[in-house]
């Protein structure tokens, strides 16, 4: 078995126009909930790679700027 890097992935967006993820508060206690290693687990049998930034680094729109923990 062999893995490649596609390039996709899952992206959870949220409305920052109406309550409560107009408050930045409630939208980092949502990215502080999330578990990404137990998704990948989960989902993935840990055989994902948990990302550390919004796009892969092999994609157009990578941007170094880290997610929050």
């Amino acid at each position: 078995m062999s893995t490649v890097s596609a390039g996709g992935g899952q992206f959870l967006g949220m409305n920052l126009r109406r309550a409560p993820f107009d408050d930045e508060r409630a939208r980092r206690a949502v990215a502080l909930a999330v578990d990404r290693d137990m998704i990948n687990t989960i989902v993935f049998n840990g055989d994902g790679e948990v990302p550390q930034t919004l796009f892969p680094d092999n994609s157009p729109f990578y941007s170094d700027i880290p997610l929050p923990q």
